[in-house]
């Protein structure tokens, strides 16, 4: 081959690079006008992620604490049970003694009443 045909080959290559550059450069450039323009910079990301982990530690702090107060009221809800229980089974060996009681009384006065009635 010759010099100038070499040359007429290298030409249309040339220019098919630089309207494939271009064309490179023009897409990443609408790339970053339509999409770059929604994309956070690395400060605002960094504040996000601290923003988001503030918030969560603040979260874990109010569920300790609430899980604190339910622990708490637990606790005295269970010792209120046990003194309301212990109420009731005094009430009941009181009852029992007054049950048993009325029992004697009853069968006392019945034995009276059938004594009356052969008498």
């Amino acid at each position: 081959m010759t010099r100038p045909q070499q040359q007429n080959q290298l030409v249309p290559f040339l220019k098919y690079s630089a309207t494939l550059c271009v064309a490179i450069i023009l897409s990443m450039g609408s790339f970053w006008l339509s999409y770059g323009k929604d994309l956070v910079t690395r400060a605002e990301a960094r504040t996000l992620v601290n923003e988001g982990t503030h918030r969560v530690e603040k979260e874990i702090d109010n569920v300790k604490y609430r899980l604190d107060r339910i622990d708490d009221n637990s606790d005295k809800l269970e010792e209120q049970l046990r003194t309301v229980l212990k109420a009731n089974t005094d009430a009941i060996v009181e009852l029992k003694v007054q049950v048993a009681s009325l029992t004697q009384t009853i069968e006392s006065l019945s034995e009276k009443i059938n004594q009356l009635k052969e008498n």
